[in-house]
């Protein structure tokens, strides 16, 4: 047998029964239990959709704030492609 293979069928039960039993089989719907897959679906969708529509009175103002901004220079070498003398150098100073 290979090395590593020794727990791939305990590993792979755990993951059939977290498939098996990770799931929503109802929700409390306006204080009613609900198992209708539509039903519940819509209600998480409204659910989350409410919490990113709505605009939080405690949002932060960056009015009048003044933040640095780096040069042209900076910018071109921040988007260049690393080299390979660079990742190697990297490596091997781990």
């Amino acid at each position: 047998m290979a090395k590593g293979d020794t727990n791939s069928k305990f590993y792979h039960a755990r993951l059939q029964w977290r498939l098996l039993n990770n799931k929503i089989k109802g929700l409390s719907i306006n204080g009613e239990w609900c198992k209708e897959l539509v039903l519940i679906k819509e209600e998480v969708y409204q659910f989350f959709a409410s919490r990113f529509t709505t605009q939080s009175k405690y949002r932060a103002n960056l009015d009048g704030l003044q933040f640095s901004c780096i040069n042209e220079v900076d910018n071109e070498m921040l988007c260049n492609l690393f080299s390979e003398d660079e990742i190697l150098g990297v490596v091997r100073e781990c």
